[in-house]
């Protein structure tokens, strides 16, 4: 069995557009008669993936080709979701890119930063006690 996990767009008005969904294929080989069974467990139907194997299994036309290729319909299942992956990455990369080219830089200040007791950064020798998590000195 080889499960895939994989990124796709869904659709959603107002809401994360991508999901993260899960594929199986089934391979059982039985050498004995040269019989194979492919299942493959999809949520959806006619995906990439699917025509791909179908297509791909249509025009196997001998046992020899076949048996010469076995491990074909899980290097397709894989290569069918790779561009989703591409995607999903490129959109929370502009997402990101975005959150921090809108957040103020600190050479744009106008007030210098100052260490505090209270922001947990650093303390100063007349403070009573350290922040919370801070090594004492003695």
């Amino acid at each position: 069995m080889f499960v895939l996990r994989y990124a796709a767009e869904n659709d959603r008005k107002g809401a994360e557009p991508w999901s993260i969904r899960k594929c199986a294929l089934y391979h059982q080989v039985r050498l004995s008669d040269k019989r194979s069974l492919y299942i493959l467990i999809s949520p959806y139907q006619h995906t990439e993936a699917e025509e791909m194997l179908v297509q791909w299994l249509q025009g196997v036309s001998t046992v020899r080709k076949y048996q010469q290729q076995l491990m074909r319909p899980a290097a397709m299942l894989l290569a069918s979701h790779l561009y989703g992956w591409r995607q999903y990455m490129k959109h929370y990369e502009r997402e990101v890119t975005h959150m921090v080219s809108t957040k103020p830089s600190r050479s744009n200040r106008k007030t210098p930063l100052t260490a505090s007791p209270a922001s947990g950064i650093a303390y100063s020798a007349a403070a009573s006690s350290p922040p919370r998590g801070s090594p004492r000195t003695t």
